[in-house]
């Protein structure tokens, strides 16, 4: 199983992360309000909040849960990310991006392109 944990800070993840929270969950990366877009790309199958990611004001928790929810491998259509901006180069992003749902070529999502 795999997840995407939201967490008010990279340090307070990793901090909850030593400790076992995921239990035999593999970590595929932690969300934070200052980086919300490091999951865009990634597929899980649950998103785990830590405590501090609870105590966010809940516009800032909204957002995040927001840009985590396509994530899940149970989502219809997860946002479609070029490999470029996954990666997250995205000076090299030329906007285009590649739907594995229906196999099309489409438009990548990241805010960079906005």
């Amino acid at each position: 199983m795999k997840a995407i944990m939201i967490a008010s800070s990279l340090r307070e993840g990793r901090r909850e992360l030593k400790h076992g929270v995921l239990g035999r969950a593999e970590l595929v990366e932690i969300v934070t309000p200052r980086s919300p877009h490091r999951a865009r790309g990634w597929t899980a199958d649950v998103i785990y909040l830590t405590s501090g990611a609870m105590d966010l004001k809940p516009d800032v928790r909204e957002r995040l849960m927001a840009e985590v929810r396509p994530c899940l491998a149970t989502s219809p259509h997860p946002l479609h990310s070029s490999p470029d901006c996954s990666e997250g180069k995205h000076r090299a992003c030329n906007g285009g991006a590649w739907c594995g749902c229906d196999e099309l070529e489409t438009d990548c999502s990241c805010e960079c392109h906005a």
